[in-house]
């Protein structure tokens, strides 16, 4: 007998595809891309704090742990840090354009913060200091659990799914 007309997903009409990624993509690609540029900016402030060019950030008086470390060890720790904005860079670009590969690692990524963030909070449990904060919750746990269940949501759309799957939804 004959074969059925076509298999899996029919061709698209005289080559159309999107050119733009969901919305849930795009809310996704913005955030790791902050957090490449923060990675970036942090990298030339712990170069330039250890270089020598400025001083420590008043705001921010950091402990002599802090200071020692930078002195010790801070043209790696800058090195580390653009190494890893450029990385998260390079995915969110990836993101954008629809790499599965890209939507794999960040998916990754947010479990393995999610399970180390809830650890970290149970660990500490009430041994957390919130003198500074008007609450009996650790905002940081919070704020990382929040910010990994969000990216899990948004990649796992449907319009995401299709996306990464066909290059279109």
């Amino acid at each position: 007998m004959g074969l059925p007309g076509y298999y899996g997903r029919p061709a698209l009409v005289a080559g159309y595809a999107r050119q733009s990624a969901p919305a849930s993509v795009q809310v996704v690609v913005f955030v790791q891309t902050l957090a490449a540029v923060l990675c970036l900016v942090s990298a030339a402030q712990v170069g330039a704090v250890a270089g020598g060019l400025v001083g420590w950030p008043a705001a921010a008086e950091p402990g002599p742990g802090v200071r020692q470390a930078v002195a010790e060890r801070g043209p790696a720790i800058a090195i580390a840090l653009t190494m890893l904005g450029a990385v998260w860079l390079v995915v969110a670009g990836q993101l954008r354009r629809g790499r599965r590969w890209s939507r794999v690692v960040v998916l990754m990524v947010s479990a393995v913060g999610f399970a180390l963030t809830s650890y970290g909070a149970y660990r500490r449990g009430a041994q957390v200091d919130t003198s500074w904060f008007r609450g009996t919750f650790p905002a940081g746990a919070v704020a990382g659990l929040m910010v990994s269940t969000l990216v899990v949501i948004a990649l796992c759309t449907r319009a995401a799914r299709s996306w990464f799957r066909w290059g279109d939804y």
